[in-house]
């Protein structure tokens, strides 16, 4: 969903959807450990996967396709640190009650009126076209309107 202004000013004064918005703490929450594990597998790849390595004699030994997923996982390491950010990004605005999106058909609270990232449709995308959709989502949004 994309929100405007006027999205905003009915979140300022209360209205709409957002008269009776429910205590969005767990879901930030939520948000704070995804980005701490988040930050754990980024620093655990690069840990794992360090550059330097590139340049040794041993790596240059290697058969391409093992040098190829090597390198595939060391770059992986950077993508999780953007997690880490869309995470906390997301995470302050549900707990400020910006994300509150109403009930689904469950009556479960949603929080996905602001979505900077689709963690799984970016991991598993068939196509580049949805990777990038899902990798910066209200991006895509803005530019779509």
């Amino acid at each position: 969903m994309f929100i405007s202004y006027q999205d905003f000013i009915k979140f300022i004064k209360l209205e709409d959807r957002y008269s009776s918005i429910p205590n969005p703490i767990p879901r930030s929450v939520l948000f704070l450990l995804g980005s701490f594990v988040a930050i754990a597998i980024g620093k655990a790849l690069k840990a794992t996967f360090p550059l330097q390595f590139c340049l040794t004699d041993e790596f240059a030994s290697w058969h391409w396709p093992t040098q190829a997923v090597w390198i595939y996982c060391f770059f992986k390491s950077f993508q999780y640190f953007y997690y880490t950010a869309f995470m906390l990004q997301e995470g302050s605005i549900v707990s400020s009650g910006l994300g509150y999106n109403g009930l689904d058909e469950n009556k479960q609270a949603k929080w996905d009126t602001i979505m900077s990232c689709d963690f799984v449709t970016t991991e598993t995308a068939g196509n580049i076209t949805h990777c990038m959709t899902a990798w910066n989502h209200q991006v895509h949004l803005w530019l779509k309107h």
